[in-house]
């Protein structure tokens, strides 16, 4: 297997865009765990921020390239865990879990166990995609179990034990009309080679969502078009105006430990 040359695509550039934004906003501490840290690209953003704390995911490969992006940083340890059997001895200020819930069956039960892990009056902020009706051959390959509905998220942060701060939501309009083309999975790439769809059904959910987070969506030569900050500038400040709607295609939650 080649070493994975990951590009990151406009979404996940928009989001981290957000997500950097909410958490240059939280003042409140920085002991962090990130639930699901995938590729480990956030966490790069956190050290930048002055966090520190712990990162997990179930999949030792995702794990591997999370390490390789923080260079051997001391001030986040990034370890293989599952959540539901994950234990720390002291509770922590912020619990991040971005694109994550939508990977696990039980994503009520995984939300309680973070639950268990923020101190009083703490924080956790959280991102998953939005509206069932949006469904794709996409969710397919990332081995997404739902898409989530408004009301339904809402419910079962609140039946987790959290109160809303606030809902978000993202890619209204110009990444919508990306993903109308990407939606397809037509430019997928899983650890270096080309994911042929038909095989999809010899993989569980569970092992195509483990996957998902180092996959490939875009030709590593587009690398220095895709990140110029300069390119999505207007964009994304124009798309920060439809994030109090319900336009978008994927929600970002910040709520608080009761």
């Amino acid at each position: 297997m080649r070493k994975l040359k990951w590009v990151p695509t406009p979404t996940f550039l928009y989001r981290n865009y957000l997500y950097e934004k909410i958490a240059k906003s939280i003042n409140f501490g920085k002991e962090f765990i990130d639930v699901g840290s995938g590729n480990g690209y956030f966490l790069k953003k956190l050290v930048e921020a002055g966090y520190y704390g712990e990162a997990i995911d179930i999949s030792k490969k995702a794990v591997r390239v999370a390490k390789s992006f923080l260079k051997k940083n001391k001030s986040i340890k990034v370890k293989v865990a599952d959540v539901f059997k994950y234990r720390k001895e002291r509770e922590v200020d912020i619990v991040f879990s971005f694109e994550t819930l939508e990977h696990i069956e039980d994503d009520l039960g995984a939300m309680k166990s973070m639950h268990r892990l923020i101190r009083k009056g703490g924080v956790f902020i959280l991102s998953v995609p939005a509206h069932q009706s949006l469904w794709s051959k996409m969710d397919e390959i990332k081995g997404h179990y739902r898409r989530y509905e408004r009301k339904e998220l809402v419910d079962k942060i609140r039946n987790a034990g959290f109160r809303i701060s606030y809902v978000w939501t993202y890619g209204f309009p110009f990444l919508s009309l990306i993903r109308k083309f990407s939606g397809g999975g037509r430019l997928i790439k899983t650890f270096g080679r080309w994911e042929k769809l038909p095989r999809l059904k010899s993989k569980s959910n569970d092992v195509r969502g483990w996957e998902s987070s180092i996959q490939e969506e875009y030709s590593p030569f587009l690398a220095s078009i895709l990140t110029n900050p300069l390119l999505w500038f207007i964009p994304f400040k124009i798309m920060d105006l439809f994030v109090n709607t319900d336009l978008g295609f994927g929600y970002i939650v910040v709520a608080r430990k009761q």
